[in-house]
C-alpha cells in the first residue's frame, strides 16, 4: 500500500506573507509520479507545476512555494500514481489548509 510518511498530520499549515513553505510528497515507494494540487475558496482543484519563476519548485518529491501571498491560501494535497498489477492507481493525501499569518 502506498503512503506519504512525511505529509503533515495536522489539518492546518501556517505560512507567513512573503515567506515560503514546503510540501513533502515523498512516498514509501520508488518509481511513482508525485504531484501537488491546490484548491482556493472555489474548491476547484488544479495541479501546480514548477513554472520557472521560482514561485513553485520541485526537488525530487518536495514542492516549495515562495513569496507566499493571499492568493496562495487554500487547500493542498499530494497525489501519486503508481503501476500496480498492470493498472495505474492514484493515491492521495489528506487535504491540508494553508493559512497566512502576519508574523511576529
Amino acid at each position: 500500500m502506498l503512503y506519504f510518511p512525511s505529509w503533515p498530520t495536522t489539518k492546518f499549515v501556517r505560512a507567513y506573507f512573503g515567506g515560503g513553505t514546503r510540501f513533502n510528497c515523498t512516498t514509501n515507494e520508488d518509481n511513482v509520479n508525485t504531484t501537488l494540487w491546490f484548491a482556493d475558496h472555489s474548491d476547484a482543484w488544479r495541479e501546480l507545476h514548477p513554472d520557472g519563476t521560482g514561485k513553485i519548485t520541485k526537488l525530487k518529491d518536495v514542492f516549495t512555494l515562495t513569496g507566499i501571498n493571499v492568493s496562495d491560501a487554500g487547500q493542498f494535497q499530494c497525489r501519486a500514481k503508481i503501476l500496480m498489477s498492470g493498472k495505474e492507481k492514484e493515491f492521495q493525501t489528506k487535504k491540508v489548509v494553508l493559512y497566512l499569518s502576519q508574523g511576529i
